[in-house]
């Protein structure tokens, strides 16, 4: 990861790809490109129980938005739990 100096200049490359679109953007911009570059690694625990994928996990970047496949009836409280 190589730093950029200046007012607004935070990256230059993002594990070896030139970000230049980040210059001058601002921090929103650049969390918002990392996050994009690096996605989280998403699965979801039902009562302490993972529920949802049913491999490892399931790679999400910033601003994606998912639908898991997960039904249940709550007759008593139950603990959802989203980690990564």
């Amino acid at each position: 990861m190589a730093a950029l100096t200046g007012p607004g200049a935070v990256l230059a490359s993002v594990g070896g790809s030139v970000a230049g679109t980040l210059v001058g953007k601002g921090a929103g911009s650049l969390l918002e490109s990392i996050g994009q570059a690096f996605p989280d690694n998403l699965y979801i625990e039902v009562d302490g129980k993972k529920a949802w994928p049913s491999g490892k996990y399931q790679n999400i970047n910033a601003g994606d938005k998912i639908t898991p496949p997960i039904q249940g009836a709550f007759d008593h409280p139950t603990k959802v739990t989203l980690k990564e």
